[in-house]
């Protein structure tokens, strides 16, 4: 839902809840006709966010925002198991949560050039129930973080945009 205010305001509130439950079937062998069911995966998202924006002068934007986002997911990965010393039906189970505000001021002083300065606030909470940690490539999110940004576009001509960009963050 997207609205404004008489005094210039501008708002977005979104949200989405999204589910899949499948099973993926692999063929090994380019020789072997079999099909065979190795994964089975149930998963579901829930989405929110809500953004306001406000112009400050001629050249000034300021925007802020908050978001909400989970994510549930359960997998069983057959020949994982199998060849992992697991029960064929063990699931793996995870959980993320990530909550979050934010703020940023954006400047225009002419059509070629716009500076932007923000920063957020995140809290992340990941959880599971796997117990081999040698299987994670990275330490997982946890715990709240506050991640800056800033930006700076340039466009010396129709066809060229320069772009510098530096923060913080977590994907």
């Amino acid at each position: 839902y997207e609205g404004a205010t008489d005094g210039g305001s501008k708002f977005v509130v979104a949200g989405l809840f999204a589910r899949r439950s499948e099973d993926i079937y692999e063929n090994f062998r380019w020789y072997n006709p079999v099909t065979i069911p190795t994964y089975n995966i149930d998963q579901s998202d829930k989405v929110g966010t809500f953004e306001w924006s406000r112009p400050v002068g001629t050249a000034w934007q300021l925007r802020a925002g908050a978001s909400w986002q989970t994510r549930d997911y359960a997998v069983i990965d057959l020949l994982f198991n199998l060849f992992g010393g697991q029960p064929l039906d063990y699931t793996l189970i995870e959980d993320t949560t990530e909550k979050g505000v934010w703020a940023s001021f954006e400047y225009a002083p002419s059509a070629a050039l716009d500076l932007t300065v923000g920063v957020r606030y995140a809290d992340f909470d990941y959880t599971d129930n796997e117990t081999r940690p040698f299987m994670l490539a990275e330490a997982l999110p946890h715990g709240s973080r506050v991640l800056p940004r800033f930006a700076l576009n340039w466009k010396p001509a129709d066809d060229w945009t320069v772009r510098f960009t530096a923060g913080a963050g977590y994907r």
